[in-house]
């Protein structure tokens, strides 16, 4: 049997394999798709219709029709279809690479954020476009995300282990935490600690939203990304402005910083 995992994140999506004599599992890189870390940007161009590493470099260019954090809108219409549209083309690479390279049996898996299991709905709503997209979703092939982490981490360094262990999931849009028992090679998250849902990811985007006077948490996501790389390039200052807006946001290192900071330290209390 040949596992494959698909992490499907905010601003980066990844795609893992595992062999049934595996231990650990590998990036799967998708050419044409994927930086040469194996990293799937979750960037669509509207203009050539491209995804990944060509639609990452148009937006960093200035360059064509790009839209990113459309997971965060998949309960839109737009969203939703734009999410389809990702998806499906990461279907169609991963089927030529298993005509062109697996003779095994393929079993794909998904994760998604601790919230879509409390809530439900954007569970179902993310199964609902998986299947538009061309995948196969049965029951249990959707599993939450900290989960997959730790079973990513037992796989390696924490195999031994025999106790429970608290799962911090940070990426981009949420930050899931789940509290698991490790037990040899098996892993079982504990009922109950679901409900640590509430931290980080949309939190940061409220008051983000509150801060900067948005429109919406999907702007708020889109100014954090546009700070984030802003930043990460050494800038002090960068500037935003909203989709369908022409009012100008200067976005200032020091102060985004600074607002963030406390609220950590308020979160920490």
């Amino acid at each position: 049997m040949f596992y494959i995992g698909l992490d499907f994140g905010t601003y980066t999506t990844k795609v893992a394999f595992l062999k049934d004599n595996q231990t650990e599992p590998n990036l799967l890189n998708l050419k044409g798709l994927s930086d040469n870390k194996g990293f799937i940007y979750s960037f669509i161009d509207l203009e050539s219709d491209e995804i990944g590493l060509p639609a990452y470099d148009k937006y960093k260019n200035g360059k064509g029709n790009v839209k990113y954090g459309f997971k965060l809108r998949m309960m839109e219409e737009e969203g939703k279809q734009l999410c389809i549209k990702f998806l499906s083309k990461i279907r169609e690479k991963i089927e030529k690479i298993k005509e062109e390279k697996i003779k095994d049996d393929i079993k794909i898996m998904f994760s998604a954020p601790n919230s879509w299991f409390v809530g439900r709905q954007e569970n179902e709503t993310y199964k609902e476009i998986l299947i538009e997209a061309g995948f196969e979703v049965s029951d249990g092939v959707i599993v939450r995300e900290p989960y997959a982490s730790a079973l990513y981490h037992v796989s390696g360094e924490i195999k031994h282990l025999n106790k429970k262990v608290l799962v911090i999931d940070a990426g981009a849009g949420t930050i899931d935490m789940l509290i698991v028992n490790v037990f040899g090679k098996g892993v079982e998250y504990v009922k109950g600690s679901e409900k640590f849902y509430n931290r980080g990811g949309i939190e940061v985007d409220k008051i983000i939203k509150e801060r900067y006077e948005l429109s919406s948490l999907y702007e708020a996501e889109r100014l954090k990304f546009t700070a984030s790389y802003c930043f990460g390039e050494g800038n002090d200052s960068c500037n935003f402005i909203e989709e369908n807006k022409i009012n100008k946001i200067i976005i200032k290192r020091e102060e985004f910083e600074e607002f963030l900071s406390d609220w950590i330290k308020e979160l920490r209390n």
